[in-house]
C-alpha cells in the first residue's frame, strides 16, 4: 500500500516508568504532517500565541533518535516538546514512501498550566492584514535565533533613532 500524503495529529495520555509499580501520566500533543516542516512549526506558534500572547517560542536544534533533523521546542523558558523530520528508517517501518514527513510532540499539560486567561473573542475583520513571507538565504549553519537576533537589534536601534528624534524636535519648540 504505502502513504503519499498525511496530517495527524492525538491528544491523549502517555505512561512512563517511574520505579518499581509507578508511572508517570501526562498528556501529549502529537502532530503530524507530510514534507512541511514551516506548516507544522507555524501550527505549534500558532498554539503557544493563544496561550500567551506576549510569549515567544524558541526552536533550539537538538539530536532527536527518531529524526534526522530536530529541534527543542522552548516556550516561556521551559522545554515543552520536540519537532523534527522523520528519519527514513522511521518511516520505512511505518511504509510511509517518498515523502519525509514532520512530527512534532508536545507535554499538553505543561501547555495547559501556562494558558494566562480566557481569550477575547472578536468579529473577523472585513479587511483582513496582508501577511507576507520573506525568504532569505544564509549559510546552513547560521541559527534562526541569529537572524531574529539582528532582525531585533536593528529594530531596536532604529526605535532608539526616531525616540532621540523626537525628543530634539520636542526640545526645539521650547529652546
Amino acid at each position: 500500500a504505502g502513504l503519499d500524503k498525511c496530517r495527524i495529529y492525538e491528544l491523549a495520555n502517555t505512561f512512563k516508568a517511574a520505579g518499581k509499580g509507578k508511572h508517570d501520566e501526562t498528556t501529549r500533543l502529537a502532530i503530524l504532517c507530510e514534507d512541511d516542516f514551516r506548516l507544522v512549526r507555524g501550527a505549534i506558534e500558532t498554539l503557544l500565541r493563544n496561550i500567551d500572547r506576549t510569549a515567544i517560542a524558541q526552536f533550539k536544534p537538538v539530536d532527536i533518535k527518531w529524526a534526522d533533523a530536530g529541534a527543542e521546542v522552548i516556550f516561556k523558558d521551559q522545554s515543552i516538546g520536540f519537532i523534527g523530520v522523520v528519519s527514513k528508517d522511521v518511516c520505512g517501518k511505518f511504509d510511509l514512501k517518498n515523502i519525509s514527513p514532520v512530527a512534532a510532540e508536545l507535554n499538553f499539560d505543561k501547555l495547559f498550566e501556562m494558558q494566562t486567561g480566557p481569550v477575547a473573542v472578536q468579529p473577523l475583520s472585513k479587511f483582513p492584514a496582508i501577511v507576507r513571507d520573506l525568504s532569505l538565504i544564509v549559510d546552513e549553519d547560521t541559527a534562526w535565533e541569529d537572524i531574529e537576533n539582528t532582525i531585533n537589534e536593528k529594530r531596536n536601534e532604529k526605535r532608539n533613532r526616531t525616540n532621540q528624534a523626537s525628543k530634539r524636535s520636542f526640545l526645539e519648540k521650547f529652546i
